[in-house]
């Protein structure tokens, strides 16, 4: 592999990952206002503000999977209902690993190094999406090899 082409592959493995990393932030962005407007909403049309969040969850975490699915990883499944279901599995158990490691980091934070709530709580969110969900998404939203392989030249 000549010089050239090695840093050819390297600029386009940054230029997808930071295509990817700016779609997941805007579907994230997007996910929180959809969570926080169906919050308002529930609340507002009479549900007990502690049972309002779990629409608003449930309307954050739709937004996000198939904002992610759609845009940042651009993986759809193309009615292939294995290839989905595979993605929702996989999506569900990453955001079940994300809460618990959300709630580890947080209390972290605040138990052990004193870092006041709202500050642990953005600290938190930030590192364990950068270091776990994002790259767990990944995963969930693989390609299968012969797709990939046809989206990589697809590109040029």
């Amino acid at each position: 592999m000549s010089d050239q082409h090695a840093t050819s592959v390297k600029a386009e493995t940054h230029n997808r990952f930071a295509s990817v990393l700016t779609a997941s932030a805007i579907v994230g962005i997007v996910a929180s206002i959809v969570d926080y407007g169906v919050l308002l909403l529930a609340v507002w049309l009479g549900m007990a503000e502690r049972w309002a969040i779990i629409p608003a969850c449930v309307a954050g975490i739709v937004v996000q999977f198939f904002g992610n699915q759609r845009f940042a990883f651009k993986a759809h499944t193309h009615g292939d209902r294995g290839a989905f279901g595979r993605q929702v599995w996989r999506f569900l158990l990453v955001e079940a690993l994300t809460l618990l490691l959300n709630a580890v980091v947080y209390n972290l934070l605040r138990e052990a190094a004193g870092i006041d709530y709202r500050w642990a709580r953005l600290i938190a969110a930030f590192g364990v999406y950068m270091l776990f969900s994002l790259p767990m998404w990944h995963w969930v939203f693989a390609k299968p090899k012969s797709e990939a392989s046809v989206d990589l030249r697809s590109d040029r």
